[in-house]
């Protein structure tokens, strides 16, 4: 085995879970790491599935909503809670 990497950092980690106006519900935890370039780590926790993000993802929905298993169409309703709880570029 080569190890490409080992590292251990302290992290912070912060969990959000909401329902919006129109019913969907949405469980994310963003983990901020100095390991990723300043982005953080978001996992939804009700598709298992993770993001490198931080605000300028958000821009362009189909970036950040497919790999986290939110529809295009859900997006707008997440984006803002997504920024204030990602990191500045």
């Amino acid at each position: 085995m080569d190890v490409l990497y080992d590292r251990e950092e302290k992290s912070r980690l912060r969990a959000f879970g909401a329902i919006a106006e129109d019913g969907t519900r949405a469980d994310f935890v963003v983990v901020q790491s100095e390991f990723f370039m300043g982005k953080a780590v978001v996992v939804n926790l009700l598709t298992g599935r993770a993001a490198l993000l931080d605000r300028d993802d958000l821009r362009e929905d189909e970036e950040w909503a497919i790999p986290l298993g939110i529809s295009p169409s859900e997006a707008p309703t997440w984006r803002d809670a997504l920024e204030r709880l990602l990191p500045e570029a």
